[in-house]
């Protein structure tokens, strides 16, 4: 598992970043990629920011969650990915609720203090 998680984070690295392309109607937020194929999408649903794609929900899937280290390799993955920055985009800010899957969490900006 781990040699796969290292093969797709070093695919990642090889393929960029992709260039975001998002919807002007701020009743419901979308966010697509341009590509391919879209790695992701990011709806607003009752205030939850809901990402969908097959490599995202299947990443979550494959990622053991109680083991912290598999869950920085998955912050890492999706800030290659660029998820990060396009849930910045479509609105998201700290605090905010957003659900991958059956994975639920909250939305931290980078260099954020808990106090």
């Amino acid at each position: 598992m781990q040699e796969l998680l290292h093969k797709v984070a070093a695919r990642l690295e090889e393929i960029g970043e992709p260039e975001p392309v998002t919807r002007p109607d701020p009743a419901f937020k979308e966010t697509r990629y341009r590509g391919e194929e879209a790695p992701f999408t990011i709806t607003v649903e009752d205030g939850v920011y809901v990402v969908a794609g097959k490599r995202v929900e299947r990443l979550v899937a494959m990622t053991d969650l109680d083991n912290d280290e598999a869950v920085r390799r998955l912050q890492w993955i999706f800030r290659k990915m660029g998820l990060e920055d396009a849930l910045r985009n479509a609105g998201a800010r700290h605090g905010d609720e957003v659900r991958i899957g059956k994975l639920v969490f909250d939305f931290v900006e980078p260099g954020f203090e808990e106090e």
